[in-house]
């Protein structure tokens, strides 16, 4: 079950990404594989104005999987956009599993951690780094950090989307997302979009809150077969998560859309989490 609760979390951090135009909804689905078999699904709701944003998604096992274990979760941020930066106000995060519950909740303002709780918590080990009021400070939480406005007036594709480090507080764990350019790839298949996209190479580097001595520390941390496509979101400067992978010891974890929606319109600022279907 602990490779499925990582699906979930993994598949919830990626579903999400923010366009730059004012009073836009993105309604997105993603299906979640391993080794080529479909265990999951995803589904994500972002609204946007000019000066906020909220991100709701949810994400569950299906098919045999389900028969075989009971795994669901949510995730959701609210923030301002502040001369377009993103400024996370709140995180909530939940995953269940027929044995274990884990809940996050993180209050942020001005990129700094004000208050956060998680369940269970962590507990104190030998080899556990810990984590300082200077890790607290300059992060975004895992769904804001997924999030990719592009500035400037050039091309939303290019190998500049990828340069880029991202500091996160995940209520557990703080860790630096590195991305680098890979290459400019043309896609086709999923409902609402087939062209151009952008692959990064994605790594991962542990800062406080792990165990240095875990097997899946070690691994995360030297895990080169992390990999995202993003695509962008007509009219805006927005880049999403078009399929993600991620090797594992089961064999190659894949994230990928099914369908896409956007929306230019008046939306209420509450947006409650979808449910996949």
């Amino acid at each position: 079950m602990k490779h499925f609760r990582g699906a979930i979390a993994f598949a919830l951090l990626l579903a999400a990404a923010i366009p730059a135009a004012a009073d836009t909804r993105i309604e997105g689905r993603y299906a979640i594989s391993i080794a080529g078999l479909t265990i999951g699904t995803v589904a994500v709701v972002l609204d946007v104005r000019t000066d906020g944003y909220v991100v709701a998604g949810s994400a569950k096992l299906t098919g045999v999987m389900r028969a075989i274990a009971s795994a669901h979760g949510t995730a959701a941020v609210r923030g301002n956009i502040v001369g377009g930066r993103l400024v996370p106000q709140s995180y909530v995060m939940t995953a269940e599993s027929q044995k274990k519950t884990d809940e996050v909740r993180i209050a942020m303002a001005n990129g700094v951690v004000r208050d956060f709780s998680a369940v269970p918590p962590l507990q104190p080990e030998p080899d556990r780094v810990p984590l300082s009021e200077a890790h607290l400070k300059g992060v975004l939480d895992p769904l804001s950090a997924a999030l990719f406005i592009v500035p400037g007036t050039g091309d939303v594709l290019s190998p500049e989307v990828c340069n880029r480090t991202i500091a996160v507080f995940d209520g557990r764990y703080r860790y630096e997302v590195e991305f680098s350019f890979v290459r400019i790839e043309t896609v086709s298949g999923a409902k609402g979009y087939s062209g151009r996209t952008v692959l990064c190479n994605v790594a991962y580097r542990p800062i406080a809150g792990h165990r240095t001595s875990k097997t899946a520390t070690r691994y995360a941390h030297g895990n080169d077969r992390i990999r995202i496509w993003f695509a962008p979101i007509a009219g805006t400067r927005a880049l999403v998560p078009y399929r993600a992978t991620v090797g594992t010891v089961l064999g190659n974890l894949v994230l990928q859309t099914t369908a896409f929606n956007t929306e230019e319109k008046e939306r209420a600022a509450a947006t409650p989490a979808p449910r996949p279907r």
